[in-house]
């Protein structure tokens, strides 16, 4: 009857055999893999608190390549719109890569600010708009702010000037 090993035995005797370099693979593999889903939990609405507490479950040199990867995910797909997603992630990169992503989370508090200024005129301005028609109370509630082409093409190029930026900053980080 042969001897009975335990699956950490087992594992050692294993591992034992992965040359170094394989090793150092799986383990780049593993911290891929766990960096990307810390992102994905983020991008899926989990507090960052909760994300920041797992990511403090790795320490030395293991952290390092999952925090990498965690804000590479999220800076890959960092969009303006909509504005309360653009501030949480950009506030989740600020906090894994430090002051120097800080301007990243700046440009997100500056486009939400902007937006919100350029939605109240529009709103002002189709209130106005339909006074004018004799149209107006309560029953006004609020204003499409993409009802009119101008308006629409208004709110466009404030994103695509907060587009431009982000690309810079992207690129910044990235290198």
């Amino acid at each position: 009857m042969g001897e009975i090993k335990s699956a950490w035995e087992i594992a050692l005797e294993r591992t034992r055999e992965i040359p170094a370099a394989a090793a150092a693979e799986l383990e780049r593999e593993r911290a891929e893999r766990v960096g990307r889903a810390l992102a994905e939990r983020i991008l899926n609405g989990v507090p960052l608190k909760e994300v920041l507490a797992e990511l403090e479950e790795y320490r030395g040199e293991e952290a390092a390549p999952v925090t990498r990867t965690a804000a590479a995910h999220l800076l890959d797909g960092l969009e303006p719109e909509p504005p309360e997603r653009f501030d949480t992630v950009a506030a989740a990169v600020a906090r894994l890569l430090g002051p120097a992503a800080r301007e990243l989370e700046e440009l997100a508090a500056w486009y939400r600010r902007a937006r919100e200024e350029k939605v109240a005129r529009i709103e002002a301005e189709g209130r106005a708009l339909l006074r004018e028609r004799g149209i107006s109370g309560p029953a006004v509630a609020g204003i499409n702010a993409a009802a009119r082409e101008a308006w629409r093409a208004s709110l466009q190029g404030l994103e695509e000037a907060c587009r431009t930026r982000l690309a810079d900053l992207k690129a910044r980080l990235a290198g």
